[in-house]
């Protein structure tokens, strides 16, 4: 992505850009693009075949990037020597290069056999569709989905941020509350995780064989027997539990590992390998084991009553880690001073009832971010400003503590599998948008939420504090961008058509700003 004026630039961009390619990405382009030449049982196995190969080809990757590091460091320091100026570039991005395959080597195989489409996830780096997020963002294209890491997303686009020049930096008051977003969204994933990484399948497996049960035109005594019968299936479901536990664990232990490697997980799955995230999946298992024993011995008097035991400890125990997270956001909003602000993310996934019996793969499976900007308006009163593009954009004011507090609670809940089920009647107490909110447009691609919406915000904030600038802050910040991400640039992009678009974008920005 770098604007060529010669054919000598154009050699040496190619000859420097040679061996910074990825190869489990080209694998991850391959597992998104079999379906259009077989059939679909074939297609199900070979997929699964090629997903297998991830982790050896991650290995590739980071053996040639590893001995090419020394190689681009000794040309690095020629190159500065010639030109008499720093340039690090190639060896940085060597570096970038080795942190994102170490996720794919320990992950890409192992998700590539359970499900091609996770094995395209493992491979795909969490900076490379940070980038695609930030350059599409505003534009007109949608037929991309960007799997943008919220974490990684707000480290990159402050980073970017604080390399603008000085008039488009974040002001004292933007950098505070850009780092509450981050600090607030690094403590609801680790109860994300908890609440992604429980299936619940003794409960709903064992409520699915009632149901049928209950569906039949037996005699009620009879479908009592029967009922008591099932529960013969009862333990095979606690084991299928205890494995998936164990599967999550696994998964949780490797986020640690890439994160002690310095490598980078994936969306949503950062603080998987937390300490609070590791001390649950410890405790749940003698928890799980207890009640799941409890609630077989009380299924065999009251089945429907006593197979719930095997899911309602566990699932408190997110409910717990929200209500203590809540506790501090309700102390913090009673600290605040007339004039003071927060922002914190609001996640919205899908209810089970919305998800059509698909498994969701990943914690990120139907979720919508958008942001709430909270601001105490005088000494008693608040308003919370539920931010993104498009026409849910709207305030809640003249809020009472009480009133801000149960409101927050319910939307930050909508995440969660406990508190998804009433998304509606939640969002509406937000209102309808007011005369003199600031118009921030349509959400023109709704896969790119996290950074559109961040953008937006930020556009919110900058308006409060009287800078109306925006569009020329994201030319600057796209235009840095192009550059900082460039090693980017001649990977595939399987999650959808970016590739053409990128091309455009490069086009416009090609001779600065």
């Amino acid at each position: 992505m770098t604007n060529i004026s010669s054919p000598q630039i154009a050699l040496t961009n190619h000859l420097e850009y040679a061996f910074l390619g990825c190869y489990h990405g080209q694998l991850s382009k391959g597992l998104t693009t079999l379906g259009h030449y077989i059939a679909p049982i074939e297609q199900q196995l070979f997929s699964r075949a090629i997903g297998l190969l991830i982790s050896p080809a991650a290995a590739v990757d980071l053996g040639m990037h590893l001995v090419m590091l020394p190689v681009a460091i000794v040309y690095a320091i020629g190159k500065s020597i010639v030109l008499r100026k720093c340039d690090f570039i190639i060896p940085q991005q060597h570096l970038q290069r080795i942190r994102d395959a170490v996720f794919p080597l320990l992950f890409g195989s192992l998700f590539g056999a359970i499900h091609p489409y996770l094995g395209t996830y493992a491979a795909e780096p969490s900076k490379k569709h940070v980038a695609t997020g930030i350059l599409l963002s505003g534009t007109n294209k949608d037929s991309f989905d960007a799997v943008c890491s919220p974490l990684t997303s707000m480290s990159e686009i402050n980073t970017l941020i604080s390399q603008l020049p000085k008039e488009y930096q974040s002001s004292e008051q933007e950098k505070k509350l850009l780092h509450q977003v981050a600090f607030w969204e690094a403590e609801f994933e680790k109860i994300q995780a908890i609440d992604f990484f429980t299936l619940h399948l003794t409960y709903k497996l064992s409520k699915k064989i009632m149901q049928i049960i209950d569906n039949q035109t037996w005699p009620s005594a009879v479908k009592e027997v029967a009922k008591r019968i099932s529960l013969a299936a009862y333990p095979i479901f606690m084991a299928m539990d205890l494995i998936y536990f164990a599967l999550t664990t696994t998964v949780c232990l490797g986020s640690l590992a890439v994160w002690l490697m310095g490598g980078q997980s994936g969306a949503y799955l950062e603080k998987a390998g937390s300490l609070e995230v590791l001390i649950y999946n410890i405790v749940k298992v003698p928890l799980f084991l207890i009640s799941a024993s409890a609630g077989l011995v009380a299924a065999a008097v009251r089945p429907e009553l006593g197979i719930t035991f095997s899911h309602t400890a566990v699932a408190w125990m997110a409910k717990v880690f929200f209500m203590l997270k809540m506790l501090g956001l309700k102390y913090r909003n009673g600290t605040m001073k007339t004039g003071d602000m927060i922002m914190v993310p609001a996640v919205h996934t899908y209810p089970d009832k919305e998800k059509d019996g698909r498994l969701p793969l990943l914690p990120s499976y139907g979720a919508h971010m958008r942001y709430i900007l909270v601001k105490k308006t005088d000494s008693h009163q608040y308003q919370a400003e539920l931010i993104e593009r498009g026409k849910h954009h709207a305030r809640a004011v003249n809020l009472t503590r009480k009133e801000l507090d149960k409101l927050l609670e319910e939307t930050l809940a909508l995440r969660y599998q406990f508190g998804n089920e009433t998304s509606h009647p939640i969002l509406s107490q937000y209102g309808e948008r007011p005369d003199g909110i600031l118009d921030l447009g349509n959400q023109i691609g709704i896969n790119n939420c996290i950074v559109t919406n961040l953008f937006a915000a930020i556009e919110v904030i900058r308006n409060e504090e009287g800078r109306n600038q925006h569009d020329v802050f994201c030319q600057h910040l796209k235009n840095l961008a192009l550059r900082r991400y460039s090693i980017y640039a001649y990977d595939s992009y399987p999650f959808g058509k970016a590739d053409d678009i990128l091309k455009e974008i490069e086009n416009l920005y090609s001779k600065g700003i």
